[in-house]
């Protein structure tokens, strides 16, 4: 069955719902032996922090060969990532991407903290994923002076989401038309590790 945009993104938002509430569905060996023997049909790709507390099948209540999870520090769009983006939903028919950051991110912390030093010497591949992320930490604290520095980060998680959600179409062609023609939508999201809630963002 080809699920919509839409449809796609209710099956995540009850997934979710029976994970925060406690219910958790574990496939058995025997189903996941015989879903991996098969063509893979996954319904949604998720573009995830490699955070290890932030699993988005466990998050979702999917099992193996329901969604296309591409992982990376601070959930950004580089091109490999949105290569590998491009392929699930051109490979599979996806009709929805979401872009999943969280609560507590790591990487946004280590960007804030750049922003606060300067002078702080990184590794250059992380320095990397720190000035991808900095633009947007910046916008955030300028716009929010007088703000607590948690708050600061809260803010910049969900913008940091946002903004990927805008690079995704800006970067790549073929994306936006799948979009512009209605046969892909594109979401932001945040994962609350707290309540263990996704909040969608319009």
């Amino acid at each position: 069955m080809h699920y919509t945009a839409d449809q796609t993104l209710a099956i995540l938002i009850e997934g979710n719902r029976k994970f925060s509430s406690g219910t958790i569905a574990v496939q058995s060996f025997q189903d996941a032996q015989q879903i991996m023997q098969a063509d893979q049909k996954p319904i949604a790709v998720i573009l995830s922090c490699a955070d290890s507390r932030v699993l988005p099948e466990q998050i979702f209540s999917q099992g193996i060969g329901d969604i296309f999870v591409i992982r990376v520090a601070g959930n950004i769009a580089k091109p490999s990532q949105i290569g590998s983006i491009e392929y699930a939903v051109k490979q599979y028919d996806i009709p929805l991407v979401v872009v999943l950051g969280h609560s507590d991110c790591g990487a946004i912390a280590s960007t804030i903290n750049a922003c606060r030093d300067p002078n702080k010497v990184l590794p250059e591949n992380l320095q990397q994923i720190v000035d991808d992320i900095k633009p947007t930490v910046i916008e955030v604290y300028e716009n929010n002076k007088t703000a607590a520095l948690d708050e600061i980060s809260t803010l910049a998680i969900k913008e940091n989401a946002v903004n990927i959600v805008s690079e995704l179409c800006e970067d790549s062609s073929f994306l936006k038309q799948r979009v512009d023609s209605g046969d892909l939508k594109i979401v932001a999201a945040k994962f609350n590790m707290e309540s263990a809630v996704v909040e969608f963002f319009d």
